[in-house]
């Protein structure tokens, strides 16, 4: 029998950890932007795929 549970918190960041979620965020997005690019172009390029 597989159990799942998960669980739920809110966040309640003051405004200047809101600026610091928000730099961080848009840091993530950036990498992992330019990995997808990354993998896009060795596919085109080669027909393989990038593993990591």
């Amino acid at each position: 029998m597989i159990i799942r549970s998960a669980f739920l918190f809110r966040l309640k960041p003051k405004k200047s950890q809101l600026a610091q979620l928000a730099q961080f965020s848009g840091a993530c997005r950036y990498i992992y932007n330019r990995g997808l690019e990354e993998r896009k172009k060795a596919y085109e390029e080669n027909k393989q795929s990038l593993t990591y």
